[in-house]
């Protein structure tokens, strides 16, 4: 709740449907999030994840996990939480 009354939350359509580049991701990710870590909360390991996947792996301040595998330890070592719209219904059915 302090994340989200900081605006430290996004909650985005369109995530997965990013080209697997760092680059594009380099960008997209400073223009949500600016220089500040980042936590990507995807839904599900499907196609979409693998792409977001490869394109995150070599940004050193974003980290990219399952929303059912969200922790108080990454909620609280990252700046920014962004996830796309499906994973907000992940992690209401995983917290109940």
């Amino acid at each position: 709740s302090v994340k989200a009354a900081a605006d430290q939350i996004l909650v985005l359509e369109g995530l997965t449907s990013v080209e697997p580049k760092t680059k594009t991701m380099y960008e997209i990710l400073g223009r949500l999030a600016g220089e500040q870590s980042r936590l990507i909360l995807l839904p599900s390991k499907d196609a979409d994840y693998e792409r977001i996947a490869s394109a995150v792996h070599n940004l050193t301040s974003t980290k990219l996990l399952l929303a059912a595998y969200i922790n108080i330890r990454d909620l609280l070592t990252y700046d920014k939480i962004i996830l796309p719209l499906e994973s907000v219904d992940v992690i209401t059915s995983h917290l109940g």
